[in-house]
Order: structure tokens, then sequence, then C-alpha cells
């Protein structure tokens, strides 16, 4: 059996340049978001291996906007996966 490399579906998996959903976030609102955030994950205040998270996820319609953005670190960024958690409103009460 001779292998055949799968068919040309470069349109089905085209995706629009200009939807506000398939590009990066640009570096001047990720410095805007980590200085926002205080330079820290605010699910577990971690001060490394930062991320930009979607509150409201690209995959869900959310949008590279600063106030659907939060600073998270990976590991925080990879558990919360595609869930609607905004941790600038989750209060931690300390006793």
């Amino acid at each position: 059996m001779q292998f055949r490399p799968p068919e040309d579906h470069s349109d089905f998996y085209s995706i629009k340049k200009n939807s506000g959903n398939c590009c990066k976030v640009s570096k001047s609102a990720r410095r805007s978001v980590f200085e926002r955030d205080g330079f820290k994950c605010l699910k577990c205040g971690r001060e490394d291996n930062l991320t930009i998270d979607h509150i409201l996820p690209r995959c869900k319609g959310g949008k590279n906007k600063q106030s659907n953005l939060q600073t998270l670190c990976y590991k925080c960024n990879c558990n919360k996966s595609d869930d609607i958690i905004d941790y600038r409103k989750v209060l931690i009460k300390i006793n």
C-alpha cells in the first residue's frame, strides 16, 4: 500500500485575517495587561512563566481586547482551559 498525502483543504482551514480572533495579542497590550495585574498570576500569585489568558476564550467568541485579558501563569492557564473565569473579580479572603 502506498502512502497518499491528504487532499489540499487549505480553504477549509483558512482563517479570516481581520476577525479579531486569530491574531496574537500585541506586545503593547500584553505589557499593559501584565502591568495592570502586577506581573503576577491572578490565580496563584506566581511571578514567572506568565501568559495572557482570554477570559472569554477566542473559541467562544472572545476578542483580543484588554477588558477580555488577564495574567495567568502557564500552569493555571492550561488548567483553566476554555472555561470562562474572570480571576480579576475573584476575591480571596485571608484571615
